[in-house]
Protein backbone atom coordinates (compact mmCIF):
# COMPACT_ATOMS: atom_id res chain seq x y z
CA UNK A 1 0.00 0.00 0.00
CA UNK A 2 1.32 3.47 -0.96
CA UNK A 3 2.39 6.00 1.55
CA UNK A 4 -0.27 8.84 2.47
CA UNK A 5 1.23 11.98 1.57
CA UNK A 6 -0.14 13.07 4.72
CA UNK A 7 2.35 10.67 6.77
CA UNK A 8 4.88 13.54 6.78
CA UNK A 9 2.53 16.60 6.61
CA UNK A 10 0.68 15.76 9.95
CA UNK A 11 4.12 15.27 12.04
CA UNK A 12 5.25 18.94 10.19
CA UNK A 13 1.86 20.56 11.58
CA UNK A 14 2.56 19.36 14.83
CA UNK A 15 5.92 20.40 15.23
CA UNK A 16 5.36 23.66 14.10
CA UNK A 17 5.98 25.27 17.88
CA UNK A 18 3.02 27.21 18.45
CA UNK A 19 1.87 27.70 21.81
CA UNK A 20 -0.91 26.07 23.19
CA UNK A 21 -3.92 29.01 22.60
CA UNK A 22 -2.65 28.72 18.94
CA UNK A 23 -2.56 25.31 18.19
CA UNK A 24 -6.46 24.83 19.69
CA UNK A 25 -7.41 27.31 16.78
CA UNK A 26 -4.92 25.98 14.18
CA UNK A 27 -6.24 22.38 14.76
CA UNK A 28 -10.04 23.13 15.04
CA UNK A 29 -9.95 25.39 12.18
CA UNK A 30 -8.66 22.85 9.89
CA UNK A 31 -10.83 20.24 11.27
CA UNK A 32 -13.91 22.57 10.61
CA UNK A 33 -13.08 23.23 7.22
CA UNK A 34 -12.25 19.27 6.12
CA UNK A 35 -14.75 17.73 8.23
CA UNK A 36 -17.46 20.26 6.54
CA UNK A 37 -17.24 19.07 3.26
CA UNK A 38 -16.62 15.50 4.46
CA UNK A 39 -20.47 15.58 5.92
CA UNK A 40 -21.98 17.00 3.59
CA UNK A 41 -19.86 17.11 0.30
CA UNK A 42 -22.77 19.00 -2.51
CA UNK A 43 -22.92 22.33 -0.03
CA UNK A 44 -21.20 24.87 -2.19
CA UNK A 45 -20.62 26.90 0.73
CA UNK A 46 -17.77 24.92 2.40
CA UNK A 47 -15.66 24.78 -0.80
CA UNK A 48 -14.40 28.16 -1.00
CA UNK A 49 -11.90 29.80 1.94
CA UNK A 50 -11.47 33.18 1.50
CA UNK A 51 -8.06 34.62 2.27
CA UNK A 52 -9.11 37.46 3.55
CA UNK A 53 -11.38 35.57 6.49
CA UNK A 54 -9.97 36.44 10.23
CA UNK A 55 -10.51 33.12 11.63
CA UNK A 56 -8.20 31.73 8.09
CA UNK A 57 -5.73 34.69 9.97
CA UNK A 58 -5.92 34.10 12.85
CA UNK A 59 -5.50 30.37 13.23
CA UNK A 60 -3.67 29.00 10.02
CA UNK A 61 -1.31 32.01 8.67
CA UNK A 62 1.91 32.75 10.16
CA UNK A 63 1.50 35.84 12.39
CA UNK A 64 4.72 37.65 10.81
CA UNK A 65 4.30 36.63 7.21
CA UNK A 66 0.28 36.04 6.75
CA UNK A 67 0.90 33.30 4.90
CA UNK A 68 -0.44 29.55 5.60
CA UNK A 69 1.54 27.46 7.49
CA UNK A 70 3.51 25.15 5.40
CA UNK A 71 1.64 22.21 6.34
CA UNK A 72 -1.54 23.43 6.15
CA UNK A 73 -0.93 24.56 2.49
CA UNK A 74 0.02 21.17 1.35
CA UNK A 75 -2.62 19.48 3.38
CA UNK A 76 -5.51 21.50 1.88
CA UNK A 77 -3.58 21.13 -1.82
CA UNK A 78 -3.41 16.92 -1.19
CA UNK A 79 -7.26 17.35 0.21
CA UNK A 80 -8.24 18.64 -3.32
CA UNK A 81 -8.45 22.86 -2.61
CA UNK A 82 -6.90 25.39 -5.45
CA UNK A 83 -5.32 28.40 -4.75
CA UNK A 84 -7.00 31.09 -6.26
CA UNK A 85 -6.14 34.76 -5.71
CA UNK A 86 -7.99 35.68 -3.12
CA UNK A 87 -9.20 32.25 -2.03
CA UNK A 88 -8.73 28.29 -1.52
CA UNK A 89 -11.47 26.92 -3.96
CA UNK A 90 -12.75 22.55 -3.31
CA UNK A 91 -13.27 22.21 -6.68
CA UNK A 92 -13.81 19.40 -8.87
CA UNK A 93 -11.69 17.06 -6.63
CA UNK A 94 -10.25 13.39 -7.83
CA UNK A 95 -11.43 10.29 -6.04
CA UNK A 96 -7.82 9.90 -4.30
CA UNK A 97 -8.03 13.68 -3.33
CA UNK A 98 -11.64 13.29 -1.67
CA UNK A 99 -10.03 10.25 0.60
CA UNK A 100 -7.41 11.87 1.28
CA UNK A 101 -9.57 15.03 2.85
CA UNK A 102 -11.62 12.43 4.77
CA UNK A 103 -8.18 10.88 6.03
CA UNK A 104 -7.07 14.29 6.87
CA UNK A 105 -10.21 15.45 8.64
CA UNK A 106 -10.01 12.18 10.88
CA UNK A 107 -6.45 13.14 11.48
CA UNK A 108 -6.63 16.64 12.54
CA UNK A 109 -9.78 15.79 14.46
CA UNK A 110 -7.73 13.37 16.28
CA UNK A 111 -5.02 16.19 17.42
CA UNK A 112 -7.63 18.11 18.22
CA UNK A 113 -9.53 15.65 20.70
CA UNK A 114 -6.13 15.13 22.28
CA UNK A 115 -5.10 18.56 22.78
CA UNK A 116 -7.91 19.43 24.55
CA UNK A 117 -7.91 16.43 26.68
CA UNK A 118 -4.33 17.18 27.55
CA UNK A 119 -4.93 20.84 28.48
CA UNK A 120 -8.01 19.56 30.53
CA UNK A 121 -5.93 17.03 32.79
CA UNK A 122 -3.23 18.85 32.69
CA UNK A 123 -1.22 20.00 36.29
CA UNK A 124 -2.09 23.58 37.61
CA UNK A 125 -0.84 25.26 40.59
CA UNK A 126 -3.04 23.77 42.65
CA UNK A 127 -2.73 19.77 41.69
CA UNK A 128 -2.82 17.71 38.54
CA UNK A 129 -5.91 16.68 36.96
CA UNK A 130 -9.09 18.66 36.54
CA UNK A 131 -10.04 18.83 40.34
CA UNK A 132 -7.09 20.72 40.43
CA UNK A 133 -8.50 23.64 38.07
CA UNK A 134 -9.75 26.63 39.44
CA UNK A 135 -11.85 29.63 37.50
CA UNK A 136 -10.07 32.62 37.11
CA UNK A 137 -12.67 34.47 35.55
CA UNK A 138 -15.15 36.24 37.91
CA UNK A 139 -14.96 36.69 41.46
CA UNK A 140 -14.83 33.94 43.95
CA UNK A 141 -17.84 33.50 46.11
CA UNK A 142 -17.27 34.28 49.58
CA UNK A 143 -18.72 32.14 52.53
CA UNK A 144 -19.51 33.47 55.59
CA UNK A 145 -18.47 31.40 58.39
CA UNK A 146 -21.08 29.12 60.93
CA UNK A 147 -20.07 31.00 63.69
CA UNK A 148 -21.00 34.26 62.74
CA UNK A 149 -24.30 33.32 61.29
CA UNK A 150 -25.18 31.66 64.80
CA UNK A 151 -23.35 34.87 66.94
CA UNK A 152 -26.01 37.26 64.72
CA UNK A 153 -29.27 35.17 64.98
CA UNK A 154 -28.29 34.51 69.25
CA UNK A 155 -27.98 38.45 68.87
CA UNK A 156 -30.96 39.03 67.11
CA UNK A 157 -32.93 36.84 69.84
CA UNK A 158 -31.57 39.04 72.76
CA UNK A 159 -32.23 41.65 71.31
CA UNK A 160 -36.41 40.31 70.20
CA UNK A 161 -36.50 39.21 74.46
CA UNK A 162 -35.47 42.46 75.32
CA UNK A 163 -38.08 43.82 73.31
CA UNK A 164 -40.56 41.63 74.40
CA UNK A 165 -39.77 42.35 78.59
CA UNK A 166 -39.51 46.05 78.00
CA UNK A 167 -43.41 45.97 76.57
CA UNK A 168 -44.34 43.60 79.40
CA UNK A 169 -43.23 45.98 82.10
CA UNK A 170 -44.84 48.91 80.13
CA UNK A 171 -48.18 46.74 80.13
CA UNK A 172 -48.13 46.00 82.92
CA UNK A 173 -46.65 48.78 84.90
CA UNK A 174 -43.86 47.07 87.02
CA UNK A 175 -41.22 49.59 86.38
CA UNK A 176 -43.29 52.13 88.67
CA UNK A 177 -44.18 49.64 91.37
CA UNK A 178 -40.78 48.12 91.54
CA UNK A 179 -37.81 49.36 93.53
CA UNK A 180 -35.49 50.95 91.97
CA UNK A 181 -32.49 48.82 92.56
CA UNK A 182 -34.59 45.52 91.53
CA UNK A 183 -32.84 43.90 88.25
CA UNK A 184 -34.46 43.89 85.16
CA UNK A 185 -34.71 39.83 85.53
CA UNK A 186 -36.81 40.21 88.31
CA UNK A 187 -39.12 42.67 87.16
CA UNK A 188 -39.50 40.60 84.04
CA UNK A 189 -40.57 37.66 86.79
CA UNK A 190 -42.63 39.63 88.76
CA UNK A 191 -44.39 41.06 85.50
CA UNK A 192 -44.63 38.31 83.82
CA UNK A 193 -47.10 37.23 86.58
CA UNK A 194 -50.46 36.81 84.74
CA UNK A 195 -53.69 34.98 85.83
CA UNK A 196 -54.12 31.42 85.43
CA UNK A 197 -56.87 30.52 83.03
CA UNK A 198 -58.49 27.30 84.67
CA UNK A 199 -62.25 26.60 83.05
CA UNK A 200 -62.25 29.83 80.89
CA UNK A 201 -61.87 31.58 84.32
CA UNK A 202 -58.94 33.95 85.29
CA UNK A 203 -57.32 33.00 88.78
CA UNK A 204 -55.46 35.00 91.23
CA UNK A 205 -52.14 35.17 90.97
CA UNK A 206 -49.75 34.68 93.89
CA UNK A 207 -50.03 38.50 94.93
CA UNK A 208 -53.78 38.02 95.37
CA UNK A 209 -54.72 40.12 92.43
CA UNK A 210 -56.42 39.48 89.25
CA UNK A 211 -54.76 41.25 85.73
CA UNK A 212 -56.23 40.96 82.76
CA UNK A 213 -53.72 41.17 79.76
CA UNK A 214 -53.92 41.82 76.23
CA UNK A 215 -54.99 38.31 75.42
CA UNK A 216 -58.28 38.05 77.29
CA UNK A 217 -59.61 40.82 75.56
CA UNK A 218 -62.96 40.66 75.01
CA UNK A 219 -65.46 43.74 72.88
CA UNK A 220 -68.24 45.31 74.04
CA UNK A 221 -70.51 44.01 72.21
CA UNK A 222 -69.66 40.42 72.37
CA UNK A 223 -70.23 40.68 75.93
CA UNK A 224 -73.50 42.59 74.94
CA UNK A 225 -74.81 40.18 72.76
CA UNK A 226 -73.93 37.44 74.90
CA UNK A 227 -76.07 38.85 77.69
CA UNK A 228 -78.73 39.25 75.45
CA UNK A 229 -79.37 35.91 73.78
CA UNK A 230 -79.18 34.74 78.19
CA UNK A 231 -82.36 37.44 78.62
CA UNK A 232 -84.00 35.87 75.75
CA UNK A 233 -83.35 32.48 76.59
CA UNK A 234 -84.89 32.95 79.77
CA UNK A 235 -88.07 34.72 78.85
CA UNK A 236 -88.95 32.31 76.61
CA UNK A 237 -88.83 29.85 78.96
CA UNK A 238 -91.29 31.92 81.57
CA UNK A 239 -93.79 32.45 78.32
CA UNK A 240 -93.66 28.80 78.05
CA UNK A 241 -94.54 27.84 81.54
CA UNK A 242 -97.26 30.60 81.58
CA UNK A 243 -98.93 29.60 78.74
CA UNK A 244 -99.02 25.55 79.97
CA UNK A 245 -100.49 27.35 83.57
CA UNK A 246 -102.62 28.97 81.63
CA UNK A 247 -103.97 26.06 79.53
CA UNK A 248 -104.37 24.46 82.72
CA UNK A 249 -106.41 26.47 84.46
CA UNK A 250 -108.52 27.15 81.71
CA UNK A 251 -109.32 23.00 82.15
CA UNK A 252 -111.28 22.22 85.18
CA UNK A 253 -109.86 18.66 84.97
CA UNK A 254 -106.20 19.43 84.09
CA UNK A 255 -105.68 19.19 87.85
CA UNK A 256 -108.12 15.76 88.54
CA UNK A 257 -105.88 13.33 86.44
CA UNK A 258 -104.17 10.64 87.99
CA UNK A 259 -100.77 12.29 88.50
CA UNK A 260 -101.96 14.71 90.56
CA UNK A 261 -103.98 12.20 92.84
CA UNK A 262 -100.74 9.97 93.63
CA UNK A 263 -98.91 10.39 96.63
CA UNK A 264 -95.37 11.85 96.61
CA UNK A 265 -92.78 9.99 95.37
CA UNK A 266 -90.57 8.62 98.33
CA UNK A 267 -86.80 7.62 97.16
CA UNK A 268 -85.69 4.26 97.92
CA UNK A 269 -84.53 4.54 101.66
CA UNK A 270 -86.62 7.47 102.54
CA UNK A 271 -89.78 7.57 104.75
CA UNK A 272 -93.02 9.60 104.04
CA UNK A 273 -93.75 12.95 106.01
CA UNK A 274 -97.24 13.01 108.32
CA UNK A 275 -99.31 15.72 108.60
CA UNK A 276 -97.51 17.55 112.06
CA UNK A 277 -94.93 20.11 111.35
CA UNK A 278 -92.78 17.80 113.44
CA UNK A 279 -93.19 14.73 111.38
CA UNK A 280 -89.28 15.36 109.65
CA UNK A 281 -87.56 15.11 112.81
CA UNK A 282 -86.15 11.37 113.75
Amino acid sequence: MAASPLDELIPELTNLGLDTSRREACYGTLARILGNIRDDPTEPKYHTIKKSAKVLQNSLCDPHTGQLYSPVRGILREAGFKETVDAYVWDSPTDQQHETLIDAAERIEDLRDALAAAVNTGPSATGSGTFGRRSTTGQSRQFTPRTDVEKKRLDHEKQMRQVKEASRDKFYGSASVLPSGQSAEARSTTSSESPELTDGCLRPTSSGKTRRSAFDFESRQARVDREQRAQDQLTKLREEQRRRYQEATADPEAFNTSAYRKPPSIAPGGREEGSSWTSWLP
